[in-house]
């Protein structure tokens, strides 16, 4: 297990920036940020890009979502403004879309015309707009409205020539919320709901010790609690995003000469990159189990060694209330899309889910007996020739819970 960020001698010094009254409230803040490393962001965002050009309707358009200057600018701002994409997110989902589509991309298949006349002669079906993290959804919705302040666009999209979606590693619950209802965007993609203070799992006393501790001693009330408040705890080591809590990454200020950032000038040390990896607070079965109001599976889960057999009962659990959909429990097991489908597609080759996520017989019968013992044992299949239970494929390597 990696050490927490509170654990690292940069940690430790961060903390020590606060009075002792305070320092327990700095460390659950810090402990509770998720970090992304370079090497799975690249892989996954790859493999996702890689999946959409098999699915999505074909030719594809795909660019980068990015930065564009608010002055008036001649011309089709999003591909006639020349640009340098920037050394951080753009400079790395730039890459991916070069690595998927080629150095001489097929335009039958998915490239990314660079002039409106071209993205006319290749009559893309699909645009795919590809961003790394998105915490409010502004910078994607910004970027989508430049698009479409093009008449022809506007024309195309009308006439149903073109759809667009939206494709990123992370979103927050907010941001989702606000591309979701946007008129112009056919679907949202993505594998991970960012980390933020609304799927923390802490106490209503805690969350408030944490949101005082952030506006009293960030020295910028506008960032206090991050960009536009929020209230973001998703870092990736070659990013790191202003909507986090200001107290992260502030520097030495006039009014605060002695003060240790953890993040200094919004980056991650080497250092840190090393020692953080792929962090996330672990998430106890027990402690899900109890916000499905499970108590007795609660108390059953806490004897359970098994991390398989763990999460095949905490998904009986969330069905049992209605929790069919994937992205939601993903959100409520703080694990990855990918993990949560898995998961409940092994509950279904197990018999104890039928084909729309509901509790069958078998299902129901084990939640109810798993509720009353500790040692659990569910229906397992095993292999000619060998002793040990059958799991599918998908659950091989899943994160433990």
């Amino acid at each position: 297990m990696r050490n927490r960020p509170s654990e690292t001698a940069r940690g430790a010094a961060w903390v020590n920036n606060f009075p002792p009254e305070d320092r327990r409230a700095a460390e659950l803040l810090l402990n509770s940020l998720r970090v992304l490393s370079d090497a799975t962001f690249r892989a996954k965002l790859t493999d996702q890009l890689a999946g959409l050009v098999q699915e999505l309707p074909r030719p594809i358009a795909i660019y980068q979502v990015r930065e564009l200057p608010n002055r008036a600018v001649e011309g089709f701002l999003p591909l006639d403004h020349p640009h340098a994409p920037l050394p951080g997110s753009e400079g790395h989902v730039g890459h991916i879309i070069r690595d998927v589509i080629g150095s001489r991309p097929d335009e039958i298949r998915a490239s990314s015309p660079q002039s409106l006349e071209d993205l006319r002669r290749v009559k893309a079906r699909t645009l795919v707009l590809v961003d790394d993290y998105s915490g409010t959804g502004n910078r994607v919705a910004g970027y989508l409205d430049a698009w479409v302040s093009s008449p022809t666009i506007r024309s195309w999209f009308s006439y149903k020539f073109i759809k667009f979606h939206v494709l990123l590693h992370a979103v927050s619950v907010s941001a989702l919320r606000v591309l979701e209802r946007n008129p112009w965007v056919e679907q949202v993609h993505f594998s991970e709901h960012a980390a933020e203070f609304s799927t923390a799992r802490w106490s209503t006393d805690e969350a408030t010790e944490i949101r005082r501790l952030c506006t009293n001693h960030g020295y910028k009330n506008k960032f206090a609690l991050g960009y536009e408040e929020a209230e973001g705890l998703w870092v990736m080591q070659h990013t790191v995003p202003n909507n986090l809590p200001m107290i992260l990454w502030q520097g030495r200020h006039k009014s605060i000469t002695d003060w240790r950032p953890f993040f200094a000038d919004r980056k991650m040390s080497p250092a840190l990159q090393q020692e953080l990896g792929d962090y996330r607070l672990e998430t106890r079965a027990e402690e899900i189990a109890v916000s499905l109001r499970q108590p007795r599976l609660s108390h059953a889960l806490a004897d359970q060694p098994g991390a398989t057999t763990r999460l095949l009962l905490l998904v009986l659990a969330a069905a049992a209330r209605g929790v069919r959909d994937v992205r939601r429990l993903s959100l409520l097991f703080s694990t990855p899309v990918a993990s949560a489908e898995a998961a409940q597609q092994a509950c279904s080759q197990l018999g104890l889910l039928d084909s729309a996520g509901r509790l069958t017989r078998e299902g129901r019968r084990e939640l109810t007996s798993a509720r009353g013992r500790a040692s659990l044992s569910l229906p397992t299949r095993r292999l000619i020739g060998r002793d040990g239970p059958y799991y599918p494929w998908q659950l091989r390597g899943v994160e433990d819970i």
